[in-house]
């Protein structure tokens, strides 16, 4: 089974929100090894650019040298399901190791950004972090039916 990480800031509160992402862990399961961490939000009412530098300094402590870093980010060039997919077999066929983060509702600190390996749209759009949580498991499964040849993404 294929690694993959995601990295969060903050965990989901809302329960349809939770409820999603146990469906898509429970598909993930048979599939791709997923470490998924939340990690503790800025603190304080600060200005934004310190929280959210705070929490990059939390993503960027977590990567290892077999991490390759993918920033959520919806000014990131679109991607189709099947790119998408071939990224990951690409990564995966190196040894590498996805590791995806999703900011908290500032987004992600330039220096995640300018850290990452590449970055990744899921839409132009800009998604609550819960829900960008899910969309991403939900494409981590399509991706990996993709590249198992298996119909669910037909």
């Amino acid at each position: 089974m294929h690694p993959v990480t995601v990295l969060t800031i903050g965990s989901v509160k809302k329960p349809f929100w939770q409820q999603a992402v146990d469906h898509y862990q429970r598909c993930l399961r048979s599939r791709l090894r997923l470490t998924l961490t939340a990690l503790p939000p800025g603190r304080g009412r600060g200005p934004r650019e310190r929280i959210c530098d705070e929490e990059g300094l939390r993503i960027l402590n977590q990567i290892t040298p077999r991490h390759r870093l993918l920033a959520l980010h919806d000014a990131a060039p679109a991607r189709t399901s099947a790119e998408f997919a071939r990224l990951l077999g690409e990564l995966w066929d190196k040894g590498y190791v996805p590791c995806f983060a999703v900011g908290g509702p500032f987004g992600l600190a330039p220096r995640v950004l300018e850290a990452a390996w590449d970055q990744v749209s899921l839409g132009p759009m800009t998604l609550p972090h819960e829900l960008a949580l899910v969309v991403l498991l939900e494409q981590l499964y399509r991706a990996s039916t993709i590249l198992a040849g298996v119909a669910y993404h037909y």
